[in-house]
C-alpha cells in the first residue's frame, strides 16, 4: 500500500512540473500593447483613465509615425483583464464623434424619350 502511495504522489509532482513548464512562468510586470488613431484615443481617453483606475495597470500612450500606441503594463491577471476592457472600449464608436460621411446617391438613371420612327 506504501509503495502505491508513493507511486501516486511522485506521478502528482511529475504532472505539476509538467503543468508548471506548459505554462511560461512570468515573474513582474508585462506589458500589451495596442495600436490606435490619434481621433478614437482622444475620444476615449477617460474612459481609458477610468479603466486605469478601476483595474490598477499602468496606462500609457507612445505616438508613432502612422497612429498611435496605447500600453498596458501590470501583473498577468489584471492585464489580460485590461486589455479585453481597452480593446471594447477603443472598438466602440463614440457618440460625439464625427460619422465619416457618405458618398452622395448616385443620380436617378436618365431616361431617354423613345424616339419615334421618322414619318414615311
Amino acid at each position: 500500500a506504501e509503495e502505491a502511495a508513493a507511486s501516486i504522489a511522485a506521478r502528482d509532482r511529475q504532472a505539476q512540473k509538467e503543468a508548471t513548464k506548459a505554462r511560461p512562468k512570468v515573474i513582474g510586470p508585462i506589458t500589451e500593447c495596442v495600436p490606435v488613431d490619434a481621433e478614437v484615443l482622444q475620444a476615449k481617453r477617460g474612459e481609458l483613465r477610468r479603466i486605469e483606475q478601476e483595474t490598477g495597470v499602468q496606462i500609457r500612450e507612445k505616438a508613432g509615425l502612422r497612429n498611435f500606441t496605447i500600453m498596458i503594463t501590470g501583473t498577468t491577471s489584471i492585464v489580460e483583464t485590461a486589455l479585453i476592457m481597452v480593446e471594447q472600449a477603443i472598438a466602440e464608436k463614440s457618440p460625439g464623434a464625427q460619422q465619416p460621411e457618405r458618398p452622395p446617391p448616385p443620380p436617378p438613371p436618365i431616361m431617354e424619350q423613345p424616339v419615334e420612327p421618322p414619318p414615311p
